[in-house]
């Protein structure tokens, strides 16, 4: 394999590695967002209704309480919230190892003069890269976001 093909090969890959790592970075950042406030807003729901159970508003902070006990309790279980936020921080990491697995093969490549050790490394950094694209995460995908993220990247690496 000649070298400098090999080189342009990894900073491909690594760009790629990278506009993934944001796009899954930003994404669990939304999410983690929404699950917060999400939670945030039920509690005090929960809250008011209670505080509202020991005056003469009892019925209506019987109601306010129950609805959101009902809601946390059966609602949000049937949304895999849990699933999706687990899955986009699992989909981070991933991604975020195989970006720091191309970006130590360049760094290498630039010092290194054995090519077949570079080339092992190489392989094993594209077998888990192949490896993390077959992950049978169905997790929401927002197309804007995406390309705003490989825009970003393709303007950070210089590959326009």
């Amino acid at each position: 394999m000649n070298r400098e093909k090999m080189i342009e090969d990894v900073k491909e890959l690594l760009c790629h590695a990278d506009w993934h790592k944001r796009y899954f970075s930003h994404m669990f950042r939304r999410f983690s967002t929404i699950d917060y406030w999400m939670r945030v807003i039920l509690a005090l729901t929960s809250l008011t209704g209670v505080s509202l159970a020991a005056t003469q508003y009892h019925l209506l902070g019987t109601f306010l309480a129950a609805g959101a006990a009902f809601l946390v309790a059966n609602v949000l279980p049937i949304l895999k919230w849990d699933t999706i936020l687990t899955g986009f921080r699992e989909e981070q990491e991933t991604w975020t190892r195989i970006y720091h697995g191309y970006d130590n093969l360049l760094r290498n490549m630039e010092v290194a003069e054995r090519d077949e050790l570079l080339i092992l490394d190489f392989k094993r950094i594209k077998e888990s890269q192949e490896k993390a694209s077959l992950d049978e995460r169905h997790l929401p995908v927002d197309q804007k976001i995406l390309d705003q993220e490989e825009e970003a990247v393709r303007k950070f690496h210089a590959l326009d």
